[in-house]
């Protein structure tokens, strides 16, 4: 008796349910309907993209301002996937007068038309150790960003992002980065 009450209770569910499991015929070509639902851009193939980002890194003394260009180059996996290298060229705005050069590996995902979140790890030559000081040391971790990409054209667009940076420069010794910025990407 209390199989039969459980089927009557669960049939509602069932038949709301079953438009959404049931199997539909597409009308249109695949890239009719990308382009008419802007659910992803294709992304697959070689991209590269171009950032202007500034920030500032964290130190014990205070904040010590940053300007970094990231030059990406990798490859589309999938339309939600891509992986590159991203290669670092920048410097501080306090006393330290010698260029910033990092390289990272870079992973990034796509969870919604253009939001993306992306990581890497990797290294970066020259990290500052106080505010007001010519000192640094190089510093190895990796970074965490989250952004929103529109697309221009077919092949090109432009993001908004921020970043933050972790890197280990001695045993106990870590600094924190971020950095906010655009950037124009190419597939």
């Amino acid at each position: 008796m209390t199989y039969g009450r459980t089927l009557l209770r669960l049939a509602p569910l069932a038949l709301l349910a079953a438009p959404l499991l049931a199997p539909s015929r597409a009308h249109a070509s695949g890239e009719l309907a990308r382009a008419s639902s802007y659910e992803t851009p294709p992304r697959k193939g070689f991209y590269g993209e171009l950032a202007l980002r500034p920030g500032a890194v964290v130190v014990p003394n205070g904040l010590v301002p940053a300007l970094r260009h990231h030059l990406t180059f990798g490859a589309g996996l999938t339309d939600r996937f891509k992986l590159g290298m991203s290669l670092q060229i920048g410097g501080y705005l306090e006393t330290i007068s010698k260029p910033v050069l990092g390289m990272d590996v870079l992973a990034t995902g796509y969870l919604w038309r253009g939001l993306y979140l992306r990581g890497g790890f990797g290294m970066i030559n020259r990290m500052p150790l106080a505010k007001h000081s010519s000192e640094t040391r190089a510093g190895y971790g990796g970074t965490v960003g989250f952004g929103y990409e529109w697309t221009v054209k077919k092949a090109a667009g432009i993001g908004l992002g921020v970043d933050l940076d972790t890197r280990l420069i001695s045993a106990h010794r870590v600094r924190h980065s971020f950095f906010v910025g655009l950037h124009f990407h190419f597939h």
